[in-house]
């Protein structure tokens, strides 16, 4: 999730397109938790935004431009994209830890 949050912070092109894909879908237009230094305090917050993002994302990850930013590692948002599983997973994990 780190890697999907930093890639859509540092591609002006890739957030636009996912803005656009969240407006045509009525969805509140909302950037991702940027990754802080302490993960734990950054873990919920993305958690719960890919939670409440992942229609837009499913699309998102279809319709992902080729030449939107990389990563310093060199990975690009499809190399983060979360898998059905993994996003049902993850909204256990959400519900679960929220008091």
């Amino acid at each position: 999730m780190k890697g999907m949050s930093a890639n859509l912070h540092r591609s002006t092109k890739g957030w636009n397109r996912l803005k656009d894909i969240m407006v045509s879908m009525k969805m509140k237009v909302s950037k991702p938790p940027r990754a802080v230094k302490t993960r734990w305090g950054y873990i919920i917050p993305i958690l719960q935004w890919v939670g409440v993002n992942k229609a837009a994302l499913r699309k998102y990850n279809s319709l992902a431009p080729k030449d939107c930013a990389s990563n310093d590692d060199g990975t690009t948002f499809k190399d983060h994209h979360m898998s059905d599983d993994e996003m049902a997973i993850a909204y256990q994990l959400v519900a679960t830890l929220l008091p």
